[in-house]
């Protein structure tokens, strides 16, 4: 579960420092053909870190309750 965690972490890192590097390098402006696609990435970009983050509560929650029926 730890894993899974630590992988949902690096995803939610890598998606809001993705948009950083869009903006500073300006992609949108310098290559205009990606520029739908990378306005498609940020509407969903919402929809993305909101999935991730419940997941990584879900993994918590669950184990938490793994950790306490096997110490009770």
């Amino acid at each position: 579960m730890l894993v899974v965690i630590a992988i949902l972490s690096f995803n939610i890192l890598s998606a809001v420092l993705g948009n950083e590097i869009i903006k500073y390098f300006k992609l949108e402006e310098s290559f205009p053909k990606l520029a739908a696609f990378l306005r498609l990435r940020l509407k969903f970009q919402k929809y993305y870190l909101t999935l991730s983050f419940s997941l990584i509560f879900i993994f918590i929650f669950a184990s938490i309750q793994i950790n306490l029926l096997v110490l009770f």
